[in-house]
Protein backbone atom coordinates (compact mmCIF):
# COMPACT_ATOMS: atom_id res chain seq x y z
CA UNK A 1 0.00 0.00 0.00
CA UNK A 2 2.83 2.39 0.80
CA UNK A 3 4.67 1.58 -2.44
CA UNK A 4 1.44 1.94 -4.43
CA UNK A 5 0.74 5.31 -2.81
CA UNK A 6 4.26 6.40 -3.66
CA UNK A 7 3.78 5.24 -7.24
CA UNK A 8 0.49 7.04 -7.88
CA UNK A 9 1.00 10.19 -5.80
CA UNK A 10 0.20 13.53 -7.37
CA UNK A 11 -1.65 16.69 -6.42
CA UNK A 12 -4.72 15.50 -8.34
CA UNK A 13 -5.18 12.21 -6.51
CA UNK A 14 -3.85 13.29 -3.12
CA UNK A 15 -6.86 12.03 -1.19
CA UNK A 16 -6.61 8.54 -2.70
CA UNK A 17 -2.93 8.43 -1.95
CA UNK A 18 -3.50 9.57 1.64
CA UNK A 19 -6.09 6.81 2.11
CA UNK A 20 -3.53 4.16 1.09
CA UNK A 21 -0.92 5.71 3.35
CA UNK A 22 -3.33 5.79 6.28
CA UNK A 23 -4.13 2.12 5.76
CA UNK A 24 -0.43 1.26 5.63
CA UNK A 25 0.29 3.36 8.73
CA UNK A 26 -2.41 1.53 10.66
CA UNK A 27 -0.50 -1.66 9.84
CA UNK A 28 2.62 -0.15 11.42
CA UNK A 29 4.34 0.70 8.14
CA UNK A 30 6.90 3.20 9.40
CA UNK A 31 7.57 4.94 6.08
CA UNK A 32 3.84 5.55 5.66
CA UNK A 33 3.71 7.06 9.15
CA UNK A 34 6.59 9.38 8.31
CA UNK A 35 5.01 10.40 5.00
CA UNK A 36 1.75 11.28 6.73
CA UNK A 37 3.56 13.14 9.49
CA UNK A 38 5.34 15.27 6.90
CA UNK A 39 2.09 15.78 4.98
CA UNK A 40 0.27 17.13 8.03
CA UNK A 41 3.26 19.25 9.09
CA UNK A 42 4.07 20.90 5.73
CA UNK A 43 1.32 19.96 3.24
CA UNK A 44 3.92 17.95 1.29
CA UNK A 45 3.02 14.56 -0.18
CA UNK A 46 6.31 12.81 -0.96
CA UNK A 47 7.92 15.41 -3.25
CA UNK A 48 4.71 17.30 -4.16
CA UNK A 49 3.64 20.53 -2.44
CA UNK A 50 -0.15 20.32 -2.22
CA UNK A 51 -2.27 23.36 -2.96
CA UNK A 52 -4.87 22.59 -0.31
CA UNK A 53 -4.19 23.17 3.38
CA UNK A 54 -3.50 19.74 4.84
CA UNK A 55 -1.60 21.07 7.84
CA UNK A 56 -2.68 19.52 11.12
CA UNK A 57 0.04 19.51 13.78
CA UNK A 58 -1.78 17.06 16.06
CA UNK A 59 -2.12 14.52 13.25
CA UNK A 60 1.51 15.08 12.31
CA UNK A 61 2.60 14.36 15.90
CA UNK A 62 0.33 11.30 16.04
CA UNK A 63 1.87 9.61 13.01
CA UNK A 64 5.38 10.57 13.99
CA UNK A 65 4.88 9.05 17.44
CA UNK A 66 3.64 5.82 15.85
CA UNK A 67 6.94 5.49 13.98
CA UNK A 68 8.93 6.54 17.07
CA UNK A 69 7.22 3.89 19.17
CA UNK A 70 8.33 1.31 16.59
CA UNK A 71 11.94 2.47 17.01
CA UNK A 72 12.14 3.74 13.43
CA UNK A 73 15.43 5.60 13.18
CA UNK A 74 14.35 8.50 10.88
CA UNK A 75 11.38 9.12 13.18
CA UNK A 76 13.60 9.24 16.25
CA UNK A 77 15.81 11.73 14.44
CA UNK A 78 12.83 13.86 13.39
CA UNK A 79 11.43 13.84 16.92
CA UNK A 80 14.80 14.94 18.25
CA UNK A 81 15.01 17.78 15.73
CA UNK A 82 11.45 18.84 16.61
CA UNK A 83 12.39 19.16 20.31
CA UNK A 84 15.65 20.82 19.32
CA UNK A 85 13.78 23.57 17.43
CA UNK A 86 10.44 23.61 19.25
CA UNK A 87 8.41 22.34 16.28
CA UNK A 88 5.01 21.12 17.45
CA UNK A 89 6.30 20.98 21.01
CA UNK A 90 8.08 23.06 23.62
CA UNK A 91 11.79 23.33 22.91
CA UNK A 92 13.73 20.93 25.15
CA UNK A 93 17.39 20.25 24.34
CA UNK A 94 17.75 17.36 26.78
CA UNK A 95 14.78 15.50 25.30
CA UNK A 96 16.14 16.29 21.84
CA UNK A 97 19.47 14.73 22.80
CA UNK A 98 17.73 11.62 24.13
CA UNK A 99 15.90 11.01 20.84
CA UNK A 100 18.93 11.82 18.70
CA UNK A 101 21.09 9.50 20.80
CA UNK A 102 18.59 6.68 20.28
CA UNK A 103 18.67 7.28 16.52
CA UNK A 104 22.47 7.09 16.64
CA UNK A 105 22.48 3.95 18.77
CA UNK A 106 19.78 2.20 16.70
CA UNK A 107 20.84 3.16 13.19
CA UNK A 108 23.91 5.44 13.27
CA UNK A 109 21.70 7.99 11.49
CA UNK A 110 23.83 10.67 9.82
CA UNK A 111 21.29 13.46 10.39
CA UNK A 112 21.03 12.53 14.07
CA UNK A 113 24.84 12.57 14.34
CA UNK A 114 24.97 16.00 12.69
CA UNK A 115 22.37 17.56 14.98
CA UNK A 116 23.77 15.87 18.10
CA UNK A 117 27.16 17.33 17.22
CA UNK A 118 25.60 20.79 16.79
CA UNK A 119 24.02 20.55 20.25
CA UNK A 120 27.37 19.58 21.79
CA UNK A 121 29.12 22.54 20.16
CA UNK A 122 26.45 24.92 21.49
CA UNK A 123 26.82 23.39 24.95
CA UNK A 124 30.59 23.88 24.75
CA UNK A 125 30.12 27.61 24.14
CA UNK A 126 28.23 27.93 27.44
CA UNK A 127 30.40 25.51 29.44
CA UNK A 128 32.89 27.05 31.89
CA UNK A 129 34.69 23.90 32.98
CA UNK A 130 37.72 23.33 30.74
CA UNK A 131 37.70 19.55 31.04
CA UNK A 132 34.03 19.39 30.12
CA UNK A 133 34.60 21.80 27.22
CA UNK A 134 37.28 19.50 25.85
CA UNK A 135 35.04 16.46 26.19
CA UNK A 136 32.22 18.20 24.33
CA UNK A 137 34.58 19.24 21.52
CA UNK A 138 35.96 15.73 21.09
CA UNK A 139 32.50 14.15 21.10
CA UNK A 140 31.19 16.65 18.55
CA UNK A 141 34.23 15.99 16.36
CA UNK A 142 33.48 12.27 16.36
CA UNK A 143 29.81 12.91 15.54
CA UNK A 144 30.71 15.03 12.52
CA UNK A 145 33.37 12.55 11.42
CA UNK A 146 30.94 9.62 11.50
CA UNK A 147 28.17 11.60 9.79
CA UNK A 148 30.60 12.76 7.10
CA UNK A 149 31.33 9.11 6.25
CA UNK A 150 27.69 8.84 5.16
CA UNK A 151 28.09 11.82 2.80
CA UNK A 152 26.10 14.25 4.94
CA UNK A 153 27.13 17.52 3.33
CA UNK A 154 26.78 19.71 6.44
CA UNK A 155 28.80 17.20 8.48
CA UNK A 156 31.53 17.06 5.85
CA UNK A 157 31.79 20.83 6.06
CA UNK A 158 31.86 20.95 9.87
CA UNK A 159 34.34 18.05 10.08
CA UNK A 160 36.69 19.74 7.61
CA UNK A 161 36.45 23.07 9.44
CA UNK A 162 37.31 21.46 12.77
CA UNK A 163 40.33 19.69 11.28
CA UNK A 164 41.58 22.96 9.80
CA UNK A 165 40.96 24.74 13.10
CA UNK A 166 42.97 22.13 15.02
CA UNK A 167 45.87 21.98 12.56
CA UNK A 168 46.09 25.75 12.05
CA UNK A 169 46.28 26.34 15.77
CA UNK A 170 48.92 23.66 16.19
CA UNK A 171 51.01 25.33 13.48
CA UNK A 172 50.71 28.66 15.29
CA UNK A 173 51.80 27.07 18.56
CA UNK A 174 54.73 25.34 16.87
CA UNK A 175 55.79 28.64 15.29
CA UNK A 176 55.46 30.41 18.68
CA UNK A 177 52.94 32.89 17.31
CA UNK A 178 51.13 35.05 19.84
CA UNK A 179 47.50 33.98 19.73
CA UNK A 180 44.57 36.39 19.95
CA UNK A 181 42.00 35.95 22.72
CA UNK A 182 39.72 34.07 20.31
CA UNK A 183 42.50 31.81 19.05
CA UNK A 184 43.77 31.09 22.56
CA UNK A 185 40.57 29.25 23.43
CA UNK A 186 41.90 25.77 23.98
CA UNK A 187 41.28 23.21 21.27
CA UNK A 188 41.94 19.78 22.75
CA UNK A 189 44.11 17.21 20.95
CA UNK A 190 42.03 14.75 18.95
CA UNK A 191 43.03 11.11 19.29
CA UNK A 192 42.95 10.33 15.58
CA UNK A 193 45.09 10.82 12.49
CA UNK A 194 44.06 14.09 10.87
CA UNK A 195 45.70 16.15 8.17
CA UNK A 196 44.91 18.84 5.62
CA UNK A 197 44.28 16.20 2.93
CA UNK A 198 41.32 14.85 4.90
CA UNK A 199 40.03 18.37 5.41
CA UNK A 200 40.36 19.13 1.71
CA UNK A 201 38.61 15.91 0.70
CA UNK A 202 35.57 16.69 2.85
CA UNK A 203 35.49 20.39 2.04
CA UNK A 204 35.73 19.66 -1.69
CA UNK A 205 32.97 17.04 -1.47
CA UNK A 206 30.64 19.51 0.29
CA UNK A 207 31.51 22.24 -2.22
CA UNK A 208 30.80 19.92 -5.15
CA UNK A 209 27.34 19.34 -3.68
CA UNK A 210 26.74 23.10 -3.92
CA UNK A 211 26.77 23.75 -0.16
CA UNK A 212 27.37 27.54 -0.12
CA UNK A 213 29.60 27.82 3.01
CA UNK A 214 31.76 24.97 1.70
CA UNK A 215 32.16 26.60 -1.73
CA UNK A 216 33.47 29.79 -0.11
CA UNK A 217 35.73 28.07 2.42
CA UNK A 218 37.10 25.63 -0.13
CA UNK A 219 38.19 28.58 -2.27
CA UNK A 220 39.87 30.18 0.78
CA UNK A 221 41.49 26.85 1.63
CA UNK A 222 42.96 26.49 -1.87
CA UNK A 223 44.35 30.03 -1.70
CA UNK A 224 46.04 29.27 1.62
CA UNK A 225 47.57 26.08 0.23
CA UNK A 226 48.85 27.98 -2.81
CA UNK A 227 50.38 30.68 -0.60
CA UNK A 228 52.09 28.06 1.58
CA UNK A 229 53.50 26.42 -1.55
CA UNK A 230 54.86 29.76 -2.79
CA UNK A 231 56.50 30.47 0.54
CA UNK A 232 58.13 27.03 0.56
CA UNK A 233 59.45 27.67 -2.98
CA UNK A 234 60.89 31.03 -1.87
CA UNK A 235 62.79 29.30 0.88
Amino acid sequence: QYEYAKLIHSAKNADECIAYLDSAANQNQDEACMSLSLLYERSILFDVKLTGNYRDIEKSKHYLKMAVDNGYTPALTKMGINYMNGVGCKKNIQIAKDYLKKAIDYGNDEIALLNYGDILINERIKEQNETKRNELYKEAFQCYKESAKHDCVQAQYRYAKMIIEILDKQEQIDANYELTDTQSDEIPPIDTDINYDIAEENLKSAANKKYPPAIYDYAIFLMKIRNKYRKSMDL
